[in-house]
């Protein structure tokens, strides 16, 4: 089970004209829980509404692959198919603009990004990465900033990196 949330403008309408979406993929060090959403704390997201624009994200993370609820999707391969069931969800169930979207990551979600950009999947516009993580060996896997080896034991679960390096 997955769940996303979706932030609609002001001048949303269920008729007339169709409201642009905005894919927004939250890096590691947030998440969606309770069906709240990071985006709802980041004045970036709500200038994008503020705009006219439908933003939505994912938790990305269902259960199922991460056995102790954490959000630390890390771009991991069924990421992209979360992406895709909220995408056909909103599309359905919203009066968005069918002709394209854009997409923006920042850190982790920086690799999701580029995975839904380059998916050939989603009509996307243009796509965004700030502070994007997109090379999860030599960015995370490898470098001393996790806090544990948790993050590191989880990013060689989901992409068969062998063991955990550990930094004293």
């Amino acid at each position: 089970t997955d769940y996303g949330y979706i932030m609609l403008p002001t001048n949303y309408t269920k008729d007339g004209e169709p409201t642009r979406l905005v894919i927004v993929c939250h890096g590691a060090g947030a998440s969606i829980s309770d069906y709240k959403n990071s985006a709802t704390k980041s004045n970036n997201y709500t200038y994008l509404t503020d705009l006219g624009f439908a933003v939505m994200d994912m938790y990305a993370s269902p259960n199922a692959i991460t056995q102790d609820n954490s959000a630390l999707h890390y771009g991991n391969p069924v990421t992209l198919e979360c992406y895709k069931a909220g995408y056909e969800y909103v599309m359905k169930h919203f009066n968005l603009a069918k002709d394209g979207i854009f997409v923006l990551g920042s850190s982790m979600g920086g690799l999701s990004s580029f995975q839904i950009f380059h998916s050939e999947y989603f009509p996307v516009l243009a796509q965004v990465g700030y502070c994007p993580a997109v090379d999860l060996f030599k960015q995370a896997y490898c470098n001393p900033w996790a806090s544990s080896t948790y993050q590191r034991s989880r990013i060689a679960q989901y992409f068969n990196f062998d063991g955990t390096i550990s930094f004293t």
